[in-house]
């Protein structure tokens, strides 16, 4: 599947075991931690996320300006808990607390 030149990374998801997720684009790997699991998706494998998260370092190819534009894309699939919050993506500056 072609991507755009730009692309800076890209997290399929599809690995089998461990706890860490291959970036196809880059070094911008990442660590799951609390309940990240594998299991069967529509498109190659997945992860079910239960109370974990994959946490990706910092890098300066994230470090997007007000002025500058960027696309995201998550392909996700909830379960129907009523009330349940979930965050796809998230990006945590300390600099700015």
């Amino acid at each position: 599947m072609p991507f755009p030149n730009d692309t800076i990374s890209l997290w399929n998801l599809d690995e089998t075991a461990g706890s860490n997720y291959a970036d196809a684009f880059s070094d911008n790997n990442g660590t799951g931690s609390g309940t990240v699991t594998p299991t069967t998706g529509i498109v190659n494998g997945a992860q079910t996320f239960n109370g974990g998260d994959i946490d990706v370092p910092a890098d300066r190819s994230f470090d997007w300006y007000a002025d500058e534009s960027f696309s995201i894309e998550v392909w996700m699939k909830r379960d129907d808990t009523i009330g349940a919050i979930e965050i796809a993506v998230g990006r945590d500056d300390d600099s700015s607390d």
